[in-house]
């Protein structure tokens, strides 16, 4: 039986800015974003 995990990530968000492009950047968000996907297999 499998069990769902809930997880609950707080930290700060940044938009980074460039002449070029804008990209939305932060440890938490990254973490957040990877623990969402199907790949993610917690140990």
């Amino acid at each position: 039986m499998e069990k769902d995990i809930i997880t609950i990530c707080f930290g700060e968000i940044l938009w980074n800015v460039f002449p070029d492009e804008e990209r939305i950047n932060a440890a938490p968000l990254n973490v957040a974003s990877c623990m969402g996907t199907p790949e993610f297999k917690p140990e």
